[in-house]
Formats: structure tokens, sequence, C-alpha cells
């Protein structure tokens, strides 16, 4: 059970973060501006650099940093006293430790990373943030590291001036039809479960997202190389291992070009939520359109099913849990 709620925690912050989208757009408002901020500022730049190359001179801090980009990831207990010395004992901006954690991390998700960072530094659930404490440290690593009177343990918990309204979920079809061109991105590798018969005759399309960083910013090559490969897998279990030749990132040619060559404009992909999949997503809507070409998104059972209860606390989804392991056919 402890791990099926690990499962559903993700899919909470799905979840969560689709009715509630203004936190990730303003989230990337406010990394763009924290970037900026490193280029102008010597100081805070020394500060940061020294953070991620594990300088601090904070020895837990600095052996998890080099773990975390060694390795792509580190134990979820570690991720929340890393996140909170980030911000409460250096002092940095969240936004960057965020997003230092999506450079390196193999299974970084844009809802459980974001939401995760948030919830650390109290703005997630407001007024109450987590504290990294010497002791605790200690504790739970069998005492092979005791940061005693490093860290800032009294802390105040983060505010933001602004709110973040809830939305409601989009009313979407549930199955996918045959005869179209289904959008394969890192969001869903596993769109058969919403595909309609055992062998649908869909042309795959993958879409990979390229992301551009700062020229002294060095994104970890093994996530965007995890990302891929899974991507290129699903073509292969799907019967398309063609699919995977070109690494298309420019998602509007993409599209255009297989829409004429197959003949038709029925285009469709799983519900992508929140993150940088949407993001790029919508930004190609438009050209699209211009061609009389639009996407269809569909829901998961999965998500259909989960995201309904997301919209406060995770104990309203913790509760229906069994519930919805019956409807999944998974009880």
């Amino acid at each position: 059970m402890k791990f099926i709620q690990e499962v559903f925690w993700r899919g909470y912050f799905k979840g969560w973060l689709e009715q509630h989208p203004t936190v990730w757009s303003h989230h990337n408002d406010k990394l763009i501006k924290e970037y900026a901020k490193l280029e102008n500022n010597r100081f805070v730049k020394e500060s940061y650099m020294s953070a991620v190359n594990g300088e601090t001179g904070i020895e837990c801090f600095d052996f998890w940093c080099e773990q975390l980009k060694s390795t792509g990831y580190l134990h979820n207990h570690v991720r929340m006293w890393f996140a909170s010395i980030w911000v409460f004992t250096l002092k940095l901006p969240m936004e960057l430790g965020a997003d230092f954690f999506m450079l390196h991390l193999i299974d970084a998700d844009a809802a459980s990373n974001t939401l995760s960072w948030r919830w650390v530094s109290g703005l997630h659930t407001k007024g109450k943030a987590y504290a990294a404490r010497a002791s605790n440290i200690e504790k739970f690593t069998n005492g092979r590291f005791n940061p005693s009177g490093q860290l800032v343990e009294n802390i105040e918990p983060l505010i933001e001036n602004i709110d973040h309204p809830q939305v409601s979920l989009p009313q979407l079809h549930q199955s996918i039809e045959k005869d179209a061109i289904l959008l394969l991105t890192e969001e869903d590798c596993s769109p058969e479960t919403s595909l309609t018969g055992n062998n649908p005759e869909v042309e795959i399309l993958p879409l990979y997202i390229d992301k551009k960083y700062p020229q002294w910013i060095k994104p970890s090559k093994s996530v965007r190389s995890f990302s891929n490969t899974a991507i290129q897998n699903t073509c292969q279990r799907l019967g398309k291992p063609n699919a995977e030749e070109r690494n298309n990132t420019n998602w509007t040619n993409t599209i255009l070009e297989a829409s004429d060559r197959i003949g038709t404009k029925n285009i469709i992909i799983p519900k992508v939520p929140v993150g940088a999949a949407k993001s790029k997503l919508r930004k190609i809507k438009k050209t699209l359109a211009e061609h009389d070409i639009y996407i269809n998104e569909n829901y998961k059972n999965y998500d259909m099913h989960t995201w309904q209860y997301a919209s406060k606390g995770f104990f309203k989804l913790k509760k229906q849990i069994p519930n919805i392991l019956h409807q999944l056919g998974l009880s």
C-alpha cells in the first residue's frame, strides 16, 4: 500500500497542477528572471555556482549534489533535505533549485518536482514549510552526516503575492479512435492503454523536447537520453520501429509533414498535463489551425478517475484509492 500511495502522490501532483495551471506559468516566469539575475549579479551567481558544484562546505549537501549529477537520482527524503537547505540555509531562489533537479533527475516531472519544492518552501501548503534538521539527517543517514550548527532550522515559510485560482478540468473524450496520427511525448509512454483495440491502426509520431539554457548551464545528457529512449522503446513496443528514426524537436513541421504524407488531419494525443510538453503544444496549435489541423486530446482512465480528487490536499485522493483501483480493474 505504501508503494501504491507513492504512485498516487504523482497522480495527485499531476491533477493538482492541472487545476492550478498558473502555478506553472508563474514558476517559469520567475525562473527566467532568476537566471537573468545570475547573469547580472556576480555575488548571487557565485553563491549559486558553489551550490551546484557541491562546494558549499556543508558535507551532506555537497555529497548529495555530486550524487545527483553522477547518478540522476536522490532518495525522496534526501530531496526534501536538499531543497530545504537550498532555500533556507543557502538562501537561493527556490525556482533555481527546482530547475537544478529538472536538469539532473532522470525521473524529473514538472508537477511532482515543482510542487514538492513549493511544499518544502511553504508555498504549496501555505504557512507550513519543511526544515532540514541536523538531528534528523544524522538519524536517517545512520550517523554518516551530522551538519550540526551549519543549518538554518528556525525557518519562515516563503510568501508569494499571487493567488492561483482553481480551474475546472476540461471535458474530453476518453478513448482514442483509429485511423489517425498518434502524437507520442515523454509525458505518456504507454498510450496503448487508451487506444481502441489490441492492434490500433494509428501512425505513431514521436515528439521530443529540446530545452535551451544559458551557455554556462550544463543539463545532464543522461536525463534527455532517458526520456528519448523511453519514447523510442514505446515506438518499438507498438510495432512502429521506423517512427524513431528522426529526432523530431520541430513539432509544427513534423506534424504538418506527417499529415500531408499520410493524408489525414485526425491528430490525437493522450491528455497532456501541465508541463514543458503542454507549453510547447500550446505554442504550435495556432499555426496548425491555419492549416485546418486540430489536436484532439483524450483522457486516460487513470487520469480521469484520479485528477477529480486532486483539487485540494492529498488526503482527499488517498481515501479514494481503493475505489479508483476497483474502477481500473486493479483491485
